[in-house]
C-alpha cells in the first residue's frame, strides 16, 4: 500500500485493516508538486509512461493534436 501511495503521489495518513474492507485517510500532495515533476519537454509523455506501469497501455493514449 505504501509503494502504491508513493507511486500515485499521495500520503497515507492512517488506515485500519478490517474483515472485508479497509478505511483509509489519504492526503493528496499539492497539485503544483505533481505538475513540477512533469514539467518541461516531454512532461506529458512522462505522465503516460508513469501511468502505463499500472494501467493497460492501450487504455492510455495521449490526446490527438
Amino acid at each position: 500500500m505504501g509503494r502504491m501511495a508513493e507511486f500515485f503521489g499521495i500520503k497515507i495518513v492512517t488506515y485500519c485493516l478490517m474483515g472485508n474492507h479497509f478505511p483509509l485517510l489519504a492526503e493528496v500532495l499539492h497539485k503544483r508538486t505533481w505538475l513540477e515533476s512533469l514539467d518541461g519537454p516531454g512532461g506529458e509523455a512522462k505522465l503516460f509512461q508513469h501511468l502505463g506501469i499500472v494501467y493497460q497501455q492501450d487504455l492510455l493514449r495521449p490526446p490527438v493534436r
